[in-house]
């Protein structure tokens, strides 16, 4: 065999190989006759979180029938890829872990073998979630001389007001706390801009046309996740000798008048504990069984904010001081004097301490929006206290 042969040879095997990777459905050799093109995917949402649903949805000039399937390349973390098949136009994922934009592609094949469509590239922007507060990472505390602002990158405290019990806005803007009104020798719903000014009581009655300070204690501030209204306890017959407390929703812009929502009524006690950010309920702690008979257990509750749909969600004595993270998430919570982690019903519960310590604080923070609490050996009114992240 001479040279001009091998050579002839050799290109023809080749244009054979090249033929036969040409056919492998990568989705970046389209047929020159398209039978569908691919216009537009949807991508929902976009940007999106992530560990958030994520769905694609393909549109085109042409229906797609039985003898077609989608092939879709995805890149769901940086650097790598994973080709995957639907046999409809859409498709659902969870989002990657690693934020940045991420490049996607999908095609449209036969059954039988064969791109009949355009490579259509969409991408997917995905982001952490950051509430304006949590960049601050700034936790509030109780203590025996007021209310404290902890910085948790430094450790650092300040005094910010004489009050108890508070609860920042979701926009990290105003603090919800508890204090007693001036001339009044009760206990009311205060809220102040982060930086102590501007302080005004939101738990009011409307007296003669006149909004004044309620006469009842009050106590135990949530937020709603749009920031416009406050949830609380308030015992409505304390002035009588009673310790009914029961739980009421209020608007915090009273330049129409006072709006307020009684959420709970009956013979007991109810407290609030905090509002979810996703679904809109509160959960509260109540003595109230759901057949209205009384428990001396409080058990936890979720309710509606009108007062609506009340349903268990928990029995457990030592259950206490439950905080939804920002993105709804997760819940944290105290039981046994240790803290918690687990799904916002409650569920694949997770023990993150084994301290054996008081908890005197409990809220998430930070840009990863990491749980962070205090604890301290001897107590949280005035024991020397520790700041601990998860």
């Amino acid at each position: 065999m001479n040279s001009s042969t091998i050579k002839v040879l050799a290109f023809l095997l080749f244009g054979l190989l090249i033929s036969v990777l040409s056919c492998k459905d990568n989705g970046t050799n389209p047929p020159s006759d398209i039978q569908v093109e691919i216009t537009d995917v949807e991508v929902h949402p976009n940007p999106v979180i992530t560990g958030d649903s994520l769905s694609f949805t393909v549109y085109s000039d042409n229906n797609i029938n039985s003898d077609y399937k989608f092939l879709w390349r995805l890149n769901l973390e940086q650097g790598n890829s994973l080709d995957t098949a639907t046999s409809t136009n859409e498709l659902n994922i969870i989002a990657p872990a690693d934020t940045g934009k991420f490049e996607q592609r999908v095609w449209i094949v036969k059954e039988s073998g064969g791109q009949v469509s355009n490579s259509y590239e969409f991408s997917v922007k995905v982001v952490q979630y950051v509430d304006p507060f949590f960049e601050s990472a700034d936790l509030l505390y109780s203590s025996i001389d007021g209310i404290h602002l902890m910085d948790t990158n430094t450790g650092e405290t300040r005094l910010l007001v004489i009050g108890d019990l508070p609860r920042w806005s979701p926009d990290g803007k105003q603090i919800a706390y508890v204090a007693k009104s001036e001339g009044w020798d009760v206990f009311n719903i205060f809220i102040m801009n982060e930086d102590g000014s501007e302080k005004r009581v939101v738990s009011l009655m409307d007296h003669n046309g006149e909004l004044e300070p309620q006469l009842g204690t009050s106590a135990y501030p949530v937020w709603s996740p749009d920031g416009k209204r406050i949830a609380y306890s308030r015992c409505d017959n304390c002035e009588a000798g009673g310790l009914n407390y029961e739980v009421f929703n209020v608007a915090i812009d009273t330049s129409s008048g006072l709006d307020e929502i009684r959420v709970t009524e009956n013979y007991y006690t109810d407290f609030t504990h905090d509002w979810h950010p996703n679904n809109n309920t509160l959960l509260i702690e109540s003595d109230e069984r759901l057949d209205g008979s009384y428990n001396d257990k409080g058990f936890f509750y979720e309710i509606n904010p009108d007062g609506l749909n009340k349903k268990l969600f928990s029995k457990e004595n030592s259950f206490s001081l439950p905080r939804f993270s920002p993105g709804g998430k997760q819940i944290a919570f105290i039981l046994n004097k240790e803290i918690y982690i687990a799904h916002p019903d409650g569920g694949n519960r997770q023990q993150v301490t084994n301290y054996d310590k008081s908890v005197c604080a409990l809220d998430w923070a930070g840009v990863n929006n990491k749980l962070v609490f205090i604890l301290s050996d001897t107590g949280c009114e005035s024991g020397k206290k520790n700041i601990y992240t998860i």
